[in-house]
């Protein structure tokens, strides 16, 4: 499931509705195995600064590194939520 999660979040590149439930479904699918395939996947989402996809990718992000500990990712995420404008990604 993530290998294909991860295929429709990258055929999904405009669509930003698509990208929105990918980044979640993928969330879910890799909860707490810190795939740093799938982490990556959702952090060129996240970079691309769209607000409704950014909200999910960063939810995805935190569900994928649940339980790691990761320092890397925690201060990957608090540093873009410092950048960013967007609402969304700031909660997500």
């Amino acid at each position: 499931v993530v290998s294909y999660l991860v295929a429709q979040l990258r055929a999904a590149e405009r669509n930003e509705v698509v990208q929105h439930g990918a980044c979640l479904g993928l969330g879910l699918a890799a909860i707490g195995t810190g795939n740093d395939a799938a982490y990556e996947e959702l952090k060129a989402v996240l970079f691309a600064n769209n607000a409704v996809a950014g909200e999910a990718a960063a939810l995805a992000m935190g569900l994928v590194m649940l339980g790691t500990a990761s320092a890397k990712a925690v201060d990957e995420m608090l540093t873009y939520a410092h950048e960013t404008q967007h609402e969304k990604i700031i909660r997500g």
